[in-house]
């Protein structure tokens, strides 16, 4: 869907202390990135990323989570 969802890397601005984007697909047919999905990384600026996900969810796509490590 269009919704948008921030994902913070922990510590602070000036600290960071996140550097993996991880994502934990569920035990079932219904996770946001199936088959055909699409990830994008842009770095605007040195140090500082975004990440445009295009997902093709299978079944209702609703399950899965990004986390940072």
């Amino acid at each position: 869907n269009d919704t948008v969802t921030p994902i913070e890397t922990a510590g602070t601005y000036e600290t960071p202390t996140s550097e993996n984007l991880v994502y934990t697909a569920a035990a079932a047919d219904t996770n946001i990135l199936g088959v055909g999905s699409m990830i994008h990384f842009y770095c605007p600026k040195d140090g500082e990323w975004l990440v445009k996900v295009i997902p093709i969810g299978e079944g209702t796509g609703a399950t899965g989570v990004f986390s940072v490590s």
